[in-house]
């Protein structure tokens, strides 16, 4: 998602009208409506100001383009060394593994059990794709 379809998402969500997400955040309707269809990108104070007013860290309206095998390596070697995530391979199946020694492994570790909780409860028909997708900006930045 881009970051003016993540606006749309959080406002919907928050059961706000551009207009008064716009009235919030001291802007114009149209604006928040071509910040939304992607034809203009907020700066940094009104991305700010839109996450204040929908009660989200500004991180979570920041699309993040990973757009090739090495992008997604230098993303994961950065979790790496940060987090301590690292690969592991068992026969035909490839995956994480967290480091419980790693300074920020706690943290990074109370996230990931949100996030199996919530996966879960969406499969089971507990959750929401909306609360998934909230639950997923409130660990972005």
């Amino acid at each position: 998602m881009n970051t003016g379809e993540l606006i749309r998402e959080q406002r919907r969500y928050k059961g706000l009208t551009q207009k008064q997400l716009a009235e919030a955040i001291g802007a114009s309707e149209p604006s928040i409506r071509l910040y939304e269809l992607g034809k203009r990108t907020p700066n940094e104070d009104i991305l700010a100001k839109i996450a204040k007013a929908l009660e989200i860290s500004p991180a979570a309206l920041r699309a993040y383009d990973v757009e090739n095998v090495r992008e997604a390596l230098e993303m994961l070697f950065r979790l790496e060394e940060e987090y301590g995530l690292k690969p592991f391979a068992d026969g035909d199946v490839r995956g994480l593994a967290l480091d419980p020694k790693a300074p920020k492994a706690p943290k990074l570790s109370m996230a990931i059990d949100a996030w199996l909780e919530m996966r879960d409860k969406a499969g089971d028909g507990e959750g929401s794709d909306v609360e998934y997708s909230l639950l997923k900006a409130s660990f972005k930045g």
